[in-house]
């Protein structure tokens, strides 16, 4: 089938939408305008039918290791030894040495603030005693408790010697560093023979996972929460998962170039962790759902003809090769396809320009 167009019945129009594009025929009112014909457009039939519109947006955000932190000395000295970058620090590992003497990793929620010693007491004191027999010293005599007694100073003195430390029964404030799960080293903040007083900083840490931190306009918070599930194009253009597992309650005020913006912090986890294997750092696209419209009639974008009094049409044909104009209503838009409602039905067919 073939539409004859004329230079003042038809004229077409290029309207963008997202980010692609669709066109629509404005049609006149004066049917009977006496115009020469200039141009024929063939035309095919698309039916109705009903579908899902999902309209996206994309964002930018960066793969980081995740709970970044710092390790510093409560000692001083100067440093002889320190870990390689993105190595992991496990119980009875050497965080870092300060005059040829070791900082030992142990298990333990609470950190270290005073020496330990005979007669001590409190929560330190159990995570100092649980984390004994780990390292191969117990005793018939010895109970994990809050008390410092004179079993658990026969066993620290049984562990300095294993280390080569002097055999007080004391254990110094900054020998140990308790955390509670392993850490992986994102950075070394001092070099070997640096002198460190208590307080310095020595290694940047994080926890061995990844995620991706998106700072999220204030005016768009909207277009995330907390469990959503969103698309993910990694720097190789590879595609993935992700969900949203952190939203922060606090607005930051962060300096884009000449313009201060109001950001809210969001954090994604991958849903498959392997498919980021490498890299940190990394810019990633993430892929968002800004709009949906489910179960509703959908046409070709190019079958709407816009109306000069306003307002949009589509031509639907029959089996007969009968056609008609009728009057839509549109919605959402995406992929080259529209949501339309008014009087058409499932099953009806549209012309389209072929």
């Amino acid at each position: 089938m073939k539409r004859i167009t004329g230079l003042i019945t038809i004229v077409v129009l290029l309207i963008a939408v997202g980010v692609g594009g669709w066109w629509a025929i404005d049609r006149f009112a004066d049917d009977e305008a006496d115009v020469e014909p200039t141009e024929e457009v063939e035309l095919i039939s698309v039916e109705v039918r009903r579908a899902d519109i999902t309209d996206t947006e994309t964002l930018g955000g960066t793969l980081r290791f995740a709970d970044p932190g710092v390790i510093t000395t409560r000692l001083g000295g100067t440093i002889t030894g320190l870990p390689e970058a993105g190595t992991t620090l496990r119980r009875g590992d050497v965080a870092f040495e300060i005059d040829g003497q070791p900082v030992i990793i142990m298990w333990g929620t609470r950190p270290a603030w005073r020496p330990l010693l005979e007669e001590t007491e409190g929560v330190d004191v159990r995570q100092l005693e649980a984390n004994l027999p780990l390292f191969g010293h117990s005793s018939d005599d010895f109970t994990v408790d809050e008390v410092f007694d004179a079993a658990t100073t026969t066993l620290v003195e049984e562990w300095q010697a294993e280390l080569g430390l002097e055999e007080t029964g004391v254990v110094e404030l900054g020998r140990v560093l308790f955390i509670p799960t392993e850490l992986r080293i994102a950075d070394v903040l001092v070099d070997v023979g640096a002198a460190v007083a208590p307080g310095v900083p020595v290694l940047a840490t994080s926890a061995s996972r990844q995620e991706i931190q998106v700072w999220l306009e204030a005016d768009r918070q909207d277009l995330l929460e907390v469990g959503d599930n969103v698309g993910l194009e990694l720097p190789d253009e590879s595609k993935t998962t992700g969900v949203v597992t952190a939203f922060s309650d606090v607005v930051t005020t962060v300096i884009d170039g000449p313009e201060t913006k109001r950001v809210f912090e969001v954090t994604i986890e991958l849903d498959d962790p392997s498919a980021a294997e490498g890299l940190d750092e990394a810019p990633v696209d993430i892929e968002v759902v800004s709009e949906e419209a489910t179960d509703v009639l959908v046409v070709p974008v190019n079958a709407l003809l816009s109306l000069a009094e306003g307002g949009y049409a589509v031509e639907l044909i029959d089996d007969a090769d009968n056609t008609r104009f009728v009057r839509v209503e549109i919605g959402k838009f995406a992929d080259g396809i529209v949501a339309v409602s008014g009087d058409i039905n499932e099953g009806d067919r549209v012309l389209v320009p072929r």
